[in-house]
């Protein structure tokens, strides 16, 4: 509900924009005059030293649902509050400082609450801090977090290829997918730990090598059937002589390069039973 109560005191300046009646551009003390409905006495000391025309004691403005308000030349008071779901009635007299509220279906003057809130966490509602809002301050508009470039700029890691720096622990077991060889060839991008089974002379290769200065090391795991192994160029291992291996078991090698595959340096486990 909005209360347009009428314009109550004006300058005589603004008196004559508004078109009072009778026209008064200088008016004295004690003049009279009407500005649309209602009518206005000039006070000449009124404000300041130029006085004001005043609205007449005693004038009122009146709502559609009922309620009235009456001028006392200096506020609007209201005269006549009806029962009406559309009007909030209280009879309390506030003290400074009180708000009016709502309280078990009654308008009641109260002191404010003051409500406090704590600062929000990943288990209960709350407000922003303001390290969480540097960091959302942090992520680029429209950032992609399937970017690994925004998510390494954010301080975190992508879930696969990403690149760590500096010390980095682990609190629990690190696991390894087990990467089945589908032909003879293993590729080194795909994984740590390989299997292949053979039933036939096989040559091995190696693809996808990480670049000279980085550490890689795989396990495969060979159950073997029948067949030679033929192994890749540049693999050596210790004492020169590559393993002899038993046909119907399965063995284990460890495989390990620090300059992009030039040179492989392999270690042997052969002959478990299948």
């Amino acid at each position: 509900m909005t209360l347009n109560f009428p314009k109550s005191i004006y300058t005589a300046a603004e008196a004559t924009a508004a078109s009072i009646s009778p026209a008064n551009a200088s008016p004295s003390d004690g003049d009279t005059g009407t500005i649309g409905s209602y009518g206005f006495t000039f006070d000449d000391d009124r404000v300041d030293s130029n006085g004001r025309w005043v609205l007449n004691d005693g004038s009122t403005y009146s709502l559609a649902s009922g309620a009235t308000y009456t001028w006392d030349l200096y506020k609007w008071k209201a005269s006549n509050i009806p029962d009406s779901s559309d009007v909030v009635q209280t009879t309390d007299t506030p003290a400074n400082g009180e708000f009016l509220k709502w309280d078990n279906g009654a308008a009641v003057w109260a002191a404010d609450n003051d409500t406090t809130y704590s600062t929000a966490t990943t288990s209960a509602d709350g407000l922003m801090s303001s390290t969480d809002k540097s960091k959302l301050n942090g992520i680029e508009t429209g950032a992609d977090v399937t970017d690994a470039t925004n998510v390494a700029a954010a301080g975190a890691a992508m879930e696969t290829g990403a690149t760590f720096s500096g010390t980095v622990d682990f609190d629990s077991n690190v696991t390894q997918e087990v990467q089945a060889v589908s032909a003879l060839n293993i590729d080194c991008s795909t994984g740590n730990y390989f299997t292949k089974t053979i039933s036939a002379n096989s040559t091995f290769t190696v693809s996808n090598v990480p670049s000279s200065g980085t550490a890689y090391s795989f396990t495969l795991e060979l159950t073997h059937t029948s067949g030679t192994v033929t192994w890749w160029t540049g693999l050596e291992w210790p004492g020169g002589t590559a393993p002899t291996l038993t046909a119907g078991k399965t063995h284990l090698f460890v495989f390990v390069t620090d300059d992009g595959g030039t040179r492989w340096r392999g270690a042997s486990l052969v002959d478990y039973t299948n």
